[in-house]
């Protein structure tokens, strides 16, 4: 689950570095397809067949956290949480790099960062395992 506490302490450790940053919060969430057919009539089903995602942006993250009585927002097995920051403002550094590649005409990069997180086991709402990439 995402908490909003941790959501707030994300955006308030980005806030404190003195720059200024977009932070974008998607949620994929996995939608099995009900069309799916059955392989197997065993215990263990194989289930042939694509799931849906269906996605959740910041905005709409922002109003399930307001919606909630407890500022908690339940993943499921399947679902992926990707968290973009990208800075906003010119940095010293990037200030500096253009004045130096200004004259040249070399391209000065960006301060941003990607995490994504697959949920890949949960129990009633709370992580057990979660696989990362980085």
């Amino acid at each position: 689950m995402i908490k909003r506490e941790s959501y707030d302490a994300l955006i308030e450790e980005v806030d404190a570095t003195g720059n200024y940053y977009e932070v974008n919060v998607n949620v994929q969430h996995m939608d099995e397809n009900p069309s799916k057919k059955t392989g197997s009539d065993m215990v263990d089903e194989i289930k042939i067949g694509e799931n849906i995602y269906y996605l959740e942006y910041t905005t709409q993250i922002e109003d399930k956290f307001a919606e909630s009585e407890d500022g908690r927002i339940k993943l499921r097995e399947g679902d992926y949480v990707q968290i973009d920051v990208k800075n906003t403002n010119q940095t010293m550094h990037q200030m500096i790099q253009s004045s130096l590649y200004g004259i040249s005409g070399g391209k000065i990069g960006t301060i941003s960062g990607q995490h994504t997180v697959l949920i890949v086991e949960s129990t009633d709402g709370k992580f057990l395992r979660i696989l990362e990439d980085t």
